[in-house]
């Protein structure tokens, strides 16, 4: 924070001699100290504040040396928490105590930064928490906003693994977002905004956002530092930790962490076993691009040269369908053809083979389509390279029944999964309908195989091996049309011969998933090869969708008669509860006896007195033995409890706190903040709706389990048993609990506030959705549902596509209270978004417990980057966007027009908003204001003005009123300022600038414009505005001018408006300017290629 003195800069380190501090580190917690070593440390550091420079600091331990910088001084705090629990509260509260009262701004700002980087890092405990959050309430809002957003999401995703990188301590610094480049398959790149909490499944959720993918089952991040690459997966990791590390390994090698050559590819991993390849054009056009380079790169290597020419033929074909007389075959040849096998033929054979090819295929004459073109080359890599699309898992253990492996390498893919050897040798394959049953320990999995003894797999990576499994058994049954009959079946009406018996194999003529709600499903006997309508609760789904081989068929259905076949999605509905869950997870119940004395009472206790059942008594103890184990949230467990039991209306509640307060603070938030609390407060839930026959307090426990599903999902070891108790119940919110829970395993993320009054009140009415209202520009407004799960990026999608615009990418949500107007991120929840703006950007004090806050902010949609602005781009954006949000500026006096070009506009704009009808001309004191820019006025008489515009009105009779408002602004678009946000401020440092001025921000750049005749003063292009800066009363501009650096200091109540255009706009040119470099150069990179 700059509070001691710090003469690092003045020495010269080697890069990479000095350990990282991830390493350095551990091995001052390894060190065992002796009472002579704490003393003498304790002594040093007295000394070191009494004497920073003079006290020798290289014996003592977790104290960063003199030479460090400033950026491993903030790794060595943020990885002191990250790896130490225990630490996390102090760094907290000494960074709170820095903070207040300190007189030195330069200090406060270093500690906000560093504050920030803690949020990213790792959550204070809960005993914290409540106070830390009041701290950031009463901060200053330019850093407390941002900090508390970050802590939130921290606590919704956990800790980091790696201490912050030099890349987001350089964004936290300047007070910027975080854009990582990604590069495609399709020889684009594309910059995400990412921040510290941001995972990996999360950016991929993003890229397939943008690009517009349906399905994105398959695709992963990978790295690659200089010749490594990493697989990343589609997983919870984040994204900053896998660059933090990257540039810690660069530092190693000698290279400073600002120079660190990293890339982030965005790529097909493996395929799913129902793609197909004409269904989703965005996704298809990747995976072909990642193939036909791969095969140019020789990653995917075809069978044979007939197989290759056939291959670059069709290619040939979809990519210059126009080329006649083959003049482009010999380039592309070169850009296809594999450079080892070019080398070894002569110049002209492979285009005269592809030639003839092309001919032998008959492509000259047929001309497919480009799509059924990709479809082929899609299949092709599908069924031949399955081995190099498939998810590896290192295993250190593979035991089966006739043999047992070391050190093996263990692929999944969508044929199944396959263990080889370090010799690439093929040791065991699975296919998924052969697997029966799925256990997972903590660093095994086990799976159950059909007439065969389970396989077990040790390996560190059991929660995304097993989830990866699952995924494809779930999938893959919901997708199927096979089916073996659990029990033996007579249909009372059908023919007697039609019989079903136990292990007969059907032909369902449905699938699962469209076999929702049905409770009969007719299926075809392949034994008595008669239809039969038979309960969906006696069919055992196979995992497939394709014809299996007969002898797997009669393994299965001899499992299938044995009765040890596991969970499958039509299994008969039974009772269940978290019984099987509490013997292993629950502590034991008779800790919460007052006697622990054996009898047969307690020995045989009925359901009512479990531990996993309802009761009426408190908890003096949590449920869930981790929870037991932890001093920081076991005593909020227990209020958590009480809390619930209030709600349920099952105690008294002494204070006067509504419902929702109560369920809000008390139950929903712990679940969202601490992840060890979250499973806890699941279970406290089912328990009390276990066996629970008081309809009031059911319905109330509904609620409240329907608001934590729509909030955070449980653990992965939890998530099956409350899906069963789920399906199993006939409450009518239980479909609402279920469909959450999905929707939170397809799209993730955990919300960052607890539920909002309105999703309370919705879900206590049961509800399906929340009706909002968007306001537009033009003074319309539309009508919205929107859900627990609607994000900004979900309505202006729906908006967008509702009003035929031509593109989202322009557009944002705003919302507006009062003078004042905040963006919303595209990313955020609609609900967190809500929440915030009531809690920091429009402060009201605490929320309303009964009804909502009176000054409700109004959700307004404005174009917000003018790049596709011009008039007849986009006619309906014209009508609804442009005019109406250029006519305020024109009206304020903001353009410089010329006093001939006002007539006309004056005469436009009447006819744009009253058509054909005159009689507003017979009173020009009311109507002048509405036409006619204010600074025009000035000296000059009324009816002359009023009667030139009537005259020009008279000129203009053919025009309609589209026309009028698109020719209005065809005019204006001429002017440097179309398009601009103005922004009225002052400033007092540059001499040659108006004390009182404009800004006016648009895609050229930054406008600084004197307010009274308009004229443009200084214009800045983006490229020579390095960096800015805001606070609550002021924005600093900093500016390049030749080869000087100057700050512009401006006074404005709108600086974070100003910050988030132009962070906006310089996002979209450094987009745009990354969709013109090529990010995919085919370069081998050690053993592998990208």
């Amino acid at each position: 924070m700059g509070d001691i003195p710090d003469d690092a800069a003045d020495k010269l380190v080697v890069t990479g001699s000095k350990s990282p501090i991830p390493s350095k580190l551990r091995s001052y917690f390894k060190t065992k100290y002796s009472k002579k070593d704490v003393d003498d440390a304790h002594r040093k550091y007295s000394d070191l504040f009494k004497d920073p420079t003079g006290t020798d600091t290289k014996s003592l331990p977790f104290l960063s040396g003199m030479t460090d910088t400033i950026l491993e001084k903030v790794q060595l705090l943020c990885a002191m928490g990250i790896y130490r629990p225990s630490l996390r509260d102090e760094l907290y509260c000494q960074l709170c105590k820095q903070l207040s009262n300190n007189p030195s701004k330069n200090s406060i700002v270093r500690g906000w930064v560093l504050m920030y980087m803690f949020a990213g890092s790792f959550a204070p405990t809960e005993s914290l928490a409540p106070s830390l959050n009041s701290f950031l309430s009463e901060g200053p809002p330019e850093f407390s906003d941002k900090i508390d957003w970050m802590l939130r999401r921290t606590c919704s995703v956990g800790t980091r693994t790696y201490p912050p990188s030099w890349l987001e301590f350089q964004a936290a610094k300047n007070g910027k977002p975080v854009l990582v480049p990604i590069s495609l398959m399709n020889g684009h790149r594309m910059l995400c905004e990412v921040d510290a909490a941001m995972t990996v499944s999360e950016v991929i959720r993003n890229i397939g956002e943008r690009l517009g993918m349906n399905e994105l089952t398959g695709f992963s991040l990978y790295i690659s530092l200089h010749t490594k690459i990493s697989c990343l997966g589609n997983s919870q990791h984040r994204l900053l930790d896998a660059i933090s590390e990257s540039e810690t390994f660069s530092k190693q090698m000698g290279i400073r962490e600002n120079n660190a050559i990293w890339r982030i590819f965005f790529r097909l991993e493996y395929f799913s076993s129902w793609h197909n390849p004409e269904e989703d054009d965005a996704v298809s056009e990747l995976v072909f691009q990642q193939i036909r380079r791969g095969i140019k790169m020789s990653e995917y290597r075809l069978e044979n040269d007939e197989l290759l020419l056939n291959t670059a033929a069709k290619v040939y074909c979809l990519e210059h369908a126009d080329d006649v007389g083959h003049l482009k075959l010999e380039a592309f040849v070169n850009s296809f053809i594999p450079d080892s096998l070019l080398e070894k033929r002569p110049k002209d054979f492979f285009p005269s083979k592809v030639k003839a090819s092309f001919y032998n295929l008959k492509l000259d004459k047929e001309r497919p389509s480009a799509s059924t073109i990709k479809a082929e080359i899609i299949t092709l890599g599908k069924d031949d390279f399955d081995i190099l699309f498939s998810r590896y898992y290192d295993v250190s253990k593979v035991v089966s029944s006739n043999q047992q492996l070391t050190e093996v390498v263990v692929g999944v893919n969508h044929k199944g999964i396959f263990v080889v050897d370090s010799t690439d040798k093929l040791k065991l394959h699975l296919d998924f309908a052969e697997i029966v049953n799925i256990v997972k320990a903590k660093h095994s999995l086990t799976l159950g195989v059909a007439q065969q003894e389970s396989v077990v797999f040790s390996t560190n990576h059991s929660d995304d091996f097993n989830n990866l499994v699952s995924t494809f058994i779930e999938e893959l049954t919901k997708r199927s049309t096979t089916a073996i009959a659990r029990e033996d079946f007579t249909q009372l009406d059908g023919p007697q011969d039609a019989n079903i018996i136990k292990g007969d194999i059907l032909e369902m003529n449905q699938s699962v998933s469209e076999l929702v709600g049905n409770e009969t499903v007719t299926v075809l006997c392949k034994r008595t090869h008669k239809p039969c309508d038979i309960p969906v609760n006696l069919c055992y789904v196979v995992a497939t969708v394709k014809p299996l081989p007969e002898d797997m068929m009669v393994r299965l259905v001899g499992q299938l008669r044995k009765g040890t076949t596991g969970n499958n999605i039509m299994e008969p509905k039974q009772q269940p509860n978290l019984q099987q869950y509490a013997k292993s997870h629950f502590r034991p119940s008779n800790e919460n006896s007052v006697s622990k004395l054996l009898s047969k009472a307690t020995l045989k206790k009925k359901d009512s007195e479990a531990l996993w059942s309802y009761s009426k008594d408190g908890l003096k103890k949590p449920l869930l033995k981790r929870t037991c184990a932890r001093d920081d949230v076991r005593k909020l467990a227990t209020h958590c409890f009480a809390s619930l039991q209030t709600y349920m209306s099952n105690l008294v509640c002494n204070d006067e706190v509504s419902n929702y307060v109560l369920c809000s603070e008390w139950i929903l938030n712990p679940a969202r903040r601490n992840k060890f609390l979250r499973d806890e407060i699941y279970c406290q839930i089912i328990k009390q709706l276990t066996n629970n026959n008081d309809k009031i307090q059911t319905d109330r426990g509904w609620s409240a389990l329907a608001l934590l599903t729509s909030i955070c999902p449980p653990s992965h070891e939890l998530y099956e048993h409350v899906r069963a108790f789920l399906k199993a119940s006939t409450h009518p919110l239980s479909t609402i609990c279920e469909s959450n829970l999905q929707l939170k395993k397809k799209r993730g993320g955990c919300r960052l506030y607890s539920s909002h009054f309105l999703e309370h009140e919705m879900v206590i009415k049961q509800l399906p959705n929340v009706r909002i209202q968007l306001f537009l520009p033009n003074q319309t407004t539309q009508t919205l549902e929107v859900t627990s799960h609607t994000k900004i990026f979900d309505i202006k999608k729906s908006i967008t596509t509702r009003l035929k615009l031509s593109s989202s990418s322009e557009y944002s949500l705003f919302f507006s209270c009062g003078d004042k107007v905040n963006c919303l991120s595209d990313r955020a929840f609609y609900f967190d978004c809500l929440s915030h703006a009531e809690v920091y950007w429009f402060k009201q004090g605490k929320r309303s417990s009964y009804s909502v806050t009176k000054n409700q902010p109004l959700l307004v949609m404005l174009k917000k980057i003018w790049v596709n602005g011009q008039p007849g781009t986009d006619p309906v954006a014209d009508q609804i966007f442009h005019y109406s949000q250029e006519m305020p500026n024109y009206l304020r006096g903001y353009h410089n027009i010329p006093e001939d070009l006002i007539i006309k506009l004056a005469a436009l704009v009447y006819r744009g908003q009253f058509g054909s009808e005159t009689k507003h001309f017979s009173k020009p004191s009311a109507l002048i204001n509405l036409i006619i820019p204010k600074h025009f006025l000035n000296g000059k008489d009324i009816d002359s003005v009023m009667k030139a515009v009537e005259k020009q009105y008279q000129a203009d009779v053919t025009l309609s009123q589209q026309e009028a408002r698109s020719t209005f602004l065809q005019y204006l678009s001429q002017l440097n300022t179309y398009g601009s946000v103005f922004f009225e401020v002052k400033q007092r440092v540059v001499d040659y600038l108006p004390k009182v001025c404009l800004i006016a921000i648009n895609y050229s750049g930054v406008h600084i414009i004197e307010t009274e005749n308009k004229i443009v003063v200084k214009s800045y292009n983006y490229d020579q505005i390095p960096n800015w800066a805001y606070d609550e009363q002021s924005f600093t501009l900093i500016v390049v001018e030749g080869s000087s650096t100057n700050k512009i200091l401006l006074e404005t109540k709108v600086g974070h408006n100003m910050d988030d255009l132009l962070m906006s706009y310089v996002g979209w040119i450094m987009n745009y300017q990354m969709r013109k470099k090529h990010g995919y150069l085919g370069d081998q990179a050690g053993e592998s290629i990208v």
